[in-house]
């Protein structure tokens, strides 16, 4: 079968395209390729939220596709209206890439940006501003007093390249572009390859949270439009490669943004994403109507909750009854500043897990398993590159930002689960009984559980809880209580788990 395929000009485009042509073409498809501007791209003054049309990077390649110049459209998803066209329709997806935002910061504007304690941030998305400004303020490795939004326009490496000028101090881009653009394999790429590759170098970067920073609706995935006068035989060819998980995902983003009016101009951010043991929906940014939206929700899939079991739930965990088991002690041992010197990737399972002293070598990357610990680092002056927001260690997916493959050393307590290579900084140390354990825990019903050493624990002084119902968070702490007991419930966090039971 022979298949025209059309996209922007743009770099970004045309390789999102090839993604898409080499898929068919791997099904035996014949295909060929049309790249044209769009009104998007010869319009570089404006800021998209100020244009009046809709699908500015879209709407000129409705023709060509009805009157059959050519069989199909790749589109970036984010571009599309959220509403539906009659003459053509969206059928098919390949998986999503990353749909996190970056942040970038080159290094020559560090000390302009301590001494005047101002950060002037390139973005021209509403929904990044009202989201990111006051985070932005809790995770920088020293004071802001004044963080300003700047419009900025272009492809990506004129983005990339004015911020390099000294336009802003930092720059926002979708992560999927860069991994895209910084992983391309063909010689036409070599350029912008290269440019990027470098530019990054020069630079600190942020992988921003979904959590706090929910991005734009269908961001890091690609549409595939047909006319819907398109026969059965390039239906049946697209719906071979089409990811049904992302399809779903982004069908859920867009009709939740389009209950808010949809729109660039909107400053929402919504994101389905597939975690351990389930999945997060987030809806974060300000409506319409001035609501403040901070939605975030576990839907965990094969795990069982058994609300419904009880007559009568009664919860119980430490932080409930504000007890605590055991302390943190750091290590003191030289031989763990000589080996943290010598590693690419600096994992913290907690923020007490890297030394005070310890000042990180050029290059080298620190990620946090959760925002918490993100924090407190950046209090310490620590440049953080993004975490895991709790939701289940592993190795960062960030080899394109560095340009290689890291090798990490996860930092944790001498008892921690080894997910990637370990180094113990610390010990946790038993607090006196007495102050401690409870007369009875028999009257609960529910147990939320924040580490495995905790669970063994009281397990081990009040055996008869293992009957009761346990829950955790989605990472380690689930699989290690699931291998002593038959199920375990897994819920965001605590605060969900607490709202769930009330």
């Amino acid at each position: 079968m022979r298949l025209r395929i059309a996209a922007r000009k743009s770099d970004l485009a045309r390789l999102q395209a090839y993604l898409v042509g080499d898929a068919l073409a791997a099904l035996g498809a014949k295909v060929e390729y049309v790249f044209r501007e769009s009104l998007g791209d010869i319009n570089q003054t404006d800021p998209l939220w100020k244009m009046p049309e809709k699908g500015v990077f879209t709407e000129d390649f409705f023709a060509g596709l009805t009157q059959g110049e050519f069989n199909l459209v790749v589109h970036s998803w984010k571009d599309l209206p959220t509403e539906a066209r009659r003459e053509t329709e969206i059928v098919a997806t390949l998986p999503r890439a990353d749909l996190r935002d970056v942040l970038i910061f080159p290094k020559q504007f560090q000390s302009r940006v301590r001494s005047t304690q101002k950060l002037k941030v390139l973005s021209s998305s509403p929904r990044r501003e009202y989201n990111l400004r006051p985070f932005l303020g809790l995770v920088w490795p020293h004071s802001l007093q004044e963080i300003e939004f700047s419009p900025v326009r272009g492809n990506v490496q004129t983005r990339v390249r004015k911020c390099l000028q000294g336009e802003g101090d930092a720059l926002i881009v979708a992560k999927a572009a860069l991994d895209r653009l910084l992983s391309a394999t063909r010689d036409e790429f070599q350029t912008t390859r290269l440019f990027l590759r470098q530019a990054l170098d020069q630079c600190q970067w942020m992988v921003l949270p979904i959590t706090v920073d929910p991005p734009a609706a269908a961001q890091g995935a690609l549409a595939i439009e047909i006319a819907k006068t398109a026969g059965p035989e390039i239906r049946s060819l697209l719906a071979q490669i089409n990811c049904k998980k992302t399809f779903s995902a982004v069908q859920w983003e867009r009709q939740t943004l389009a209950s808010f009016g949809g729109g660039c101009h909107q400053k929402i951010g919504v994101a389905e994403k597939s975690i351990a043991r389930g999945k997060i929906q987030v809806v974060r940014g300000l409506a319409p109507n001035g609501d403040k939206l901070l939605n975030t929700e576990f839907f965990p899939q094969g795990i069982r909750r058994s609300k419904a079991n009880f007559g009568e739930v009664k919860i119980w965990s430490e932080k409930i009854a504000g007890a605590k088991v055991f302390t943190e002690v750091p290590i003191s041992n030289p031989e763990i500043i000589n080996a943290l010197g010598k590693t690419q990737g600096i994992y913290v399972s907690k923020a007490i897990a890297l030394p005070k002293n310890y000042v990180t070598t050029e290059g080298q990357i620190v990620w946090c398993a959760g925002l918490k610990s993100w924090q407190k680092l950046s209090a310490q002056g620590i440049w953080v590159s993004g975490c895991d927001e709790s939701m289940g260690e592993g190795s960062p997916d960030i080899a394109a930002l560095c340009g290689r493959p890291l090798s990490w050393l996860k930092l944790t307590h001498t008892e921690g689960l080894p997910s990637l290579p370990m180094l113990a900084t610390y010990q946790l140390q038993q607090n006196p009984l007495s102050k401690l354990l409870p007369q009875d825990l028999a009257p609960f019903t529910h147990f939320f559980w924040t580490s495995f050493s905790q669970f063994q624990y009281y397990c081990q002084h009040f055996p008869e809880i293992r009957k009761s119902c346990h829950a955790s968070g989605p990472g380690h702490t689930a699989q290690l209580i699931e291998k002593k007991l038959s199920q375990v419930e897994v819920f965001l966090d605590e605060e969900d788990w607490r709202r769930y039971y009330s």
